[in-house]
């Protein structure tokens, strides 16, 4: 590939990140995946994060933190990114979204972080954009998928990894309450869901939930987890509708760095809808080793083989059965927990970044071949 190269033996790793998942939805399966890279880099690798405001908090003190204007996605996407990686002489480009820059001479690899809903364009930028993200993706030096997975026919250039999880994420472990800056106080037991927040997910949700709430919702209630400010009017709204009262609760924004204390302290994980394939419900409450209830469909399968119970998407009643199963009949819980924990072990052998770094060096060095 032309352009600027260096040579990179022996030599640390320039990585520029896109952090705005981390100011836009900072609970959302795309800011959890960077969350995982970032915490889990080698010294070898040198992270420079771009953000569009003031960073989090719990950022590691190696993390570089570059300031950009607020601008629009295409802008952004398309021009400052490769720009900032440019002046910077950035040795490649991570991003976590479902877009890449259609024009740069440096390396870019795109993890997609998603709930694996398709873009719906609705104006000409947005159209745009989507176009612009497109022909970058079949343009970047590689799109990382878990290898698990089935693999993606759009793009050519797949690079299969070993799908990882943040080590905080295990069985037991959990002191209650946790100690959660802006949390007054969580349930003494509740059923996690952390998403997706879309307008048809949440009513399916809340569908599937009425049946279950009347026979264990008073002791068990359903936690609402990450829900963007705009849709809580819609949860109310919701919860209003079905009667579902106190059993429902929506948690107050927390950091990323106290998600693992939610989850062990879950007594199951309700993840309908289809699993996003790097960091999400399923994949980190498998590891935790909590029953999760969710849909069978394609990539929640795959991750999950056994270690979930995994319910038709047409069926909302059914959803509401294995909510209720999971909770009142306990050799399923251990069934379920135990193949989960199983399923999870690989997972937790060793950070996300320490692979990235692997293959950060290995696609350097083929690119100066």
């Amino acid at each position: 590939m032309p352009g600027y190269q260096k040579d990179i033996a022996m030599t640390e790793i320039r990585v520029l990140y896109d952090g705005r998942p981390l100011l836009q939805d900072p609970l959302g399966p795309a800011a959890c995946h960077l969350y995982e890279i970032l915490t889990g880099l080698p010294p070898l690798v040198r992270p420079v994060l771009l953000l569009p405001g003031d960073p989090p908090g719990w950022l590691p003190p190696q993390i570089e933190v570059q300031r950009g204007p607020q601008t629009n996605g295409l802008q952004w996407e398309q021009r400052l990114v490769p720009r900032i990686a440019r002046r910077l002489e950035m040795d490649l480009v991570h991003l976590v979204g479902e877009s890449a820059p259609l024009f740069t001479d440096l390396p870019v690899l795109v993890s997609p972080a998603g709930w694996g809903r398709p873009m719906r364009p609705a104006g000409l930028r947005e159209r745009l954009r989507s176009s612009a993200a497109r022909g970058g993706l079949a343009r970047a030096r590689g799109v990382l998928w878990p290898d698990l997975l089935p693999p993606l026919s759009d793009y050519a250039q797949t690079v299969g990894v070993p799908l990882r999880v943040h080590p905080d994420f295990v069985a037991g472990g959990f002191i209650f309450p946790p100690e959660i800056p802006g949390v007054e106080e969580l349930p003494g037991s509740f059923i996690l869901y952390h998403g997706p927040f879309d307008e048809e997910s949440l009513r399916l949700t809340m569908e599937a939930w009425t049946w279950a709430a009347g026979p264990v919702g008073d002791v068990h209630p359903l936690l609402l987890l990450g829900v963007p400010q705009e849709r809580h009017a819609l949860v109310a709204a919701l919860v209003r509708r079905h009667h579902l009262g106190e059993t429902v609760v929506v948690l107050p924004p927390i950091g990323l760095p106290h998600l693992p204390a939610v989850y062990r302290g879950a007594y199951a994980v309700f993840q309908p809808g289809e699993a996003s394939p790097w960091a999400g419900p399923l994949t980190w409450g498998m590891s935790c080793g909590l029953p999760v209830v969710g849909h069978e469909r394609p990539l929640a399968a795959a991750i999950a083989g056994n270690g979930a119970y995994l319910v038709d998407p047409q069926d909302t009643r059914g959803l509401g059965a294995a909510l209720i199963a999971v909770v009142v009949k306990e050799p399923l819980r251990k069934e379920l927990g135990d193949a989960a924990r199983e399923r999870a072990r690989s997972w937790r052998e060793k950070p996300i970044g320490q692979d990235l770094a692997d293959l950060y060096h290995e696609l350097l060095t083929s690119n100066r071949d």
